[in-house]
C-alpha cells in the first residue's frame, strides 16, 4: 500500500525512494534521484530531480505538490516516467532548460519556468497513464504510444487478465476516450504485453487481477 505524506519532511522521504518505485513499475532507466527543501520565505516546497539514461547529461526537476493535496503523487510520476511521457516531451516539445540546467516538470501543471499553476503551461507531460474501461474488460485498456505524433490510445487487444475501474482513482475513459465517472461494474483489460504493467499497478493500489479463462479470450 503507498504511504501518504502529511508533511513536508514525509514528502521528501517518500521521494528520496523515488528512483527504486520508478524501476519497480517499469522506469528502469531512472537514476540519480535527488531531493531538497525550496523555502521562499512564504511556503516551502519539495524539489526532486534526476537523471534519466535515454537522456545522458540532461538533469530533469519535479516541484512536488503540496503535502496531501496528491496521496498518489509520485506513483503517478513513476506511471508518467514508466509510460513514456518523458520520452514524448523530448521528443515533441523540444523543451529547454532552466538557467541552472534543470529541465522542470510537473504533473497537470507548467513544466517549465515557474510553478505558478494560474500560468499558461507551456508544455505538460502526456499521461499515458490513462486506462480504458469496458463492461467485460474483454478488450486491452492499456494506453499505448500512438504513431508519429498522433495521441496515445487503447491497445484495444484480446485481454488476457483484467481488474475493477475502481482501482484506478484517475483517467479512466470510455471507448470515446471520455472521462468516466461512476466505475463500479466497469473493467480495464489487458492483453498478453500489458498484463505485467497492470498487475505491478493494481499492486500499489491494492487491487486484485482476474486472469480471464481461455474460453472467454
Amino acid at each position: 500500500m503507498a504511504a501518504h505524506a502529511s508533511s513536508i519532511e514525509e514528502q521528501r522521504s517518500l521521494f528520496q525512494g523515488f528512483v527504486a518505485l520508478a524501476h519497480e513499475m517499469g522506469a528502469k532507466k531512472v537514476r540519480s534521484g535527488e531531493t531538497c527543501v525550496i523555502d521562499d520565505g512564504a511556503s516551502r516546497s519539495v524539489m526532486f530531480l534526476f537523471s534519466h539514461d535515454d537522456f545522458p547529461g540532461t538533469r530533469f526537476g519535479y516541484h512536488c505538490k503540496p503535502p496531501a493535496d496528491d496521496p498518489y503523487e509520485e506513483i503517478w510520476l513513476a506511471e508518467e516516467l514508466a509510460t513514456g511521457a518523458l520520452h514524448r516531451m523530448m521528443r515533441y516539445d523540444e523543451p529547454t532548460a532552466d538557467e541552472g540546467g534543470i529541465m522542470w516538470t510537473r504533473l497537470y501543471g507548467q513544466l517549465l519556468g515557474s510553478a505558478d499553476e494560474a500560468a499558461e503551461p507551456a508544455l505538460r507531460l502526456r499521461a499515458f497513464a490513462h486506462a480504458e474501461a469496458t463492461e467485460t474488460g474483454a478488450t486491452c485498456g492499456i494506453y499505448v504510444p500512438g504513431e508519429s505524433k498522433s495521441a496515445p490510445h487503447a491497445c484495444r487487444g484480446a485481454a488476457v487478465a483484467k481488474v475493477s475501474a475502481t482501482t484506478f482513482d484517475r483517467a479512466v475513459l470510455d471507448k470515446l476516450e471520455r472521462p468516466v465517472q461512476h466505475l463500479i461494474g466497469l473493467y480495464v483489460g489487458a492483453c498478453d504485453d500489458h498484463v505485467e504493467g497492470l498487475q505491478r499497478r493494481t499492486d500499489r493500489r491494492d487491487g486484485q487481477v482476474e486472469i480471464l479463462p481461455v474460453e472467454d479470450r
